[in-house]
């Protein structure tokens, strides 16, 4: 082997060389949603990794958020980070490595397909209310994102911007009148 002790006497090449770069499967779905999520927030070496293992199609997204080694709060949604985005940001430190280094600023998603992405956990009443409001200017970029993440816990407050105004028909116990 190259890395046994004494290797380095070996004249000859590599005995099986690769003819073709990797080429991944680019009409799949999968490779879609990979490719859509967003890489930066990182220092330089990792985000190289992570942009690797995307090339590569050795990324493998997480489906549930994993606890934050600081804070222990399931706050980590991005795949091979350890500390989640606040306390990342509170210590200026990478949230995948831990290491005090320039940080790449993230990318930002703005085209349909990636706004689709953000709101797909969502259920389809609420997503569609999303959908629309961003369609006639409503809401921005900023404000799916932050409802998107709020979604794992309380989408409720987006939908009914006005529950306090009272049914046309109903008193003021909650009774329903009706008229004969």
């Amino acid at each position: 082997m190259s890395s046994a002790r004494g290797g380095d006497k070996r004249t000859r090449g590599q005995a099986h060389q690769n003819t073709f770069a990797f080429r991944p499967n680019k009409n799949s779905t999968k490779t879609k949603q990979i490719n859509a999520i967003p890489v930066g927030g990182t220092c330089r070496r990792c985000t190289d990794m992570i942009e690797w293992r995307k090339k590569y199609h050795k990324y493998k997204p997480i489906t549930q958020p994993k606890r934050c080694v600081s804070c222990s709060e399931k706050k980590v949604k991005l795949a091979y980070h350890v500390w989640c985005d606040s306390c990342a940001s509170e210590r200026q430190i990478c949230p995948k490595c831990g290491e005090n280094r320039e940080l790449i600023p993230g990318t930002q998603t703005t085209n349909a397909e990636d706004i689709h992405e953000l709101v797909a956990g969502m259920k389809e009443r609420k997503r569609r209310t999303i959908l629309r409001k961003y369609e006639q200017g409503e809401l921005n970029l900023e404000d799916i994102m932050a409802k998107a993440e709020e979604s794992d816990t309380d989408s409720e407050s987006l939908l009914h911007d006005t529950a306090d105004e009272p049914a046309e028909n109903s008193s003021a116990d909650g009774s329903v009148s009706s008229d004969d």
